[in-house]
């Protein structure tokens, strides 16, 4: 058996390998493509700025040199901009020295890692790689709907999405990998009450973008407005036949049958268009109030903003929109206190009329 050296060049550096010309194959395909890959999805609002993916870096490196003989191969990172600008680095050492000129708004991350790793049962080092992309940006690939409403009315709640990749040949070792950088996430991710996150599963369905269901809600109201306004047209009629019903040919009745029918063809069109009005103005008062109540409380529940920041502008972008936020808060407490008036005191008047208090 003769013994081979096959040497690969990445930019100033060089990779010698020592292999068996018998295993040729198994280590040209090693390099081609890894025969299985685990990936795993996190939808959980994050704050990540520069030091967190440095340092995401350096425990990638230190679990590969703690226990496997390895080369890295290759190395992009990407950083996404708000206005679709993308920067693009190749080395891990450009990347770390990095610092934005540009007056721009950081939104996504992508980090991929090429490495060539001899793991201790195999005869020759084999390729695996590592695909980790973070982004805060609501899009096809990274929006994940929260909801069966927001899934057919296309609306995406997911502020932060990580992707974590492994194409690999030892499925120990991606395991680890995969466990080190979900445990490393625990360092950004916005830790928010239980309590919050259950109110939130529940309804979510309420959006107020989803008028629609606002409108499911008010059909009933609808429909009982318009039986009353019949059950009135319904008690003039009954209150004619009561009266010919008793076959009386008296003046006095003859003077009943003529008040019924002249005030029920008098009054018709404008009770109709009274009756109508009401109808009208008491549906979109309570579609007005369905939709301010629907806003209040996704806005209280609403999942955090997540940031990447890499930049100053993005840090000023981020006091911007908690601000907005918190005043947001403030209109909708004053908001709420007045809707809670205004059903306290309809549950008191509707008590009243049933002279339960």
């Amino acid at each position: 058996m003769s013994n081979q050296i096959v040497r690969i060049e990445n930019g100033d550096k060089e990779i010698s390998l020592p292999f068996n010309t018998e295993h040729l194959g198994d280590f040209i395909s090693g390099l081609l493509g890894q025969p299985q890959s685990i990936e795993k999805v996190f939808t959980t609002p994050f704050i990540a700025e520069n030091e967190y993916f440095i340092h995401l870096i350096s425990l990638i490196q230190q679990r590969l040199e703690q226990q496997n003989v390895h080369e890295f191969v290759s190395f992009q990172a990407m950083v996404g901009y708000k206005d679709k600008t993308r920067r693009k680095f190749t080395s891990i050492e450009s990347f770390v020295s990095y610092s934005e000129s540009l007056n721009l708004i950081s939104t996504e991350v992508n980090f991929k890692f090429g490495i060539l790793v001899h793991f201790p049962k195999k005869d020759i080092p084999e390729k695996q790689e590592i695909d980790i992309d973070f982004s805060t940006t609501e899009n096809e690939l990274h929006g994940y709907p929260r909801s069966i409403f927001n899934l057919v009315l296309g609306r995406k709640k997911v502020s932060g999405v990580v992707v974590v990749e492994v194409n690999h040949t030892e499925r120990t070792w991606a395991d680890e990998i995969l466990k080190l950088v979900e445990n490393s996430l625990e360092n950004i991710i916005i830790k928010e009450p239980a309590s919050k996150k259950f109110v939130r599963s529940i309804l979510a369905p309420l959006n107020v973008d989803n008028i629609f269901f606002a409108l499911f809600l008010l059909v009933p109201v609808y429909a009982f407005v318009i039986s009353q306004t019949r059950a009135k047209d319904s008690n003039s009629m009954s209150e004619y036949l009561a009266i010919t019903e008793k076959g009386s040919i008296s003046v006095q009745a003859l003077h009943q049958k003529l008040d019924i029918i002249s005030t029920h063809l008098l009054t018709r069109n404008t009770g109709d268009t009274n009756s109508m009005t009401q109808t009208l103005i008491i549906y979109l008062g309570s579609l007005l109030f369905f939709g301010i109540f629907i806003y209040i409380v996704n806005l209280f529940i609403k999942t955090p903003d997540s940031f990447i920041v890499l930049t100053n502008a993005t840090t000023q972008y981020k006091k911007e929109v908690l601000q907005k936020y918190k005043n947001k808060l403030w209109i909708a407490s004053i908001l709420g206190t007045i809707l809670l008036g205004l059903i306290i005191n309809y549950i008191f008047n509707f008590l009243q009329s049933f002279h339960l208090l």
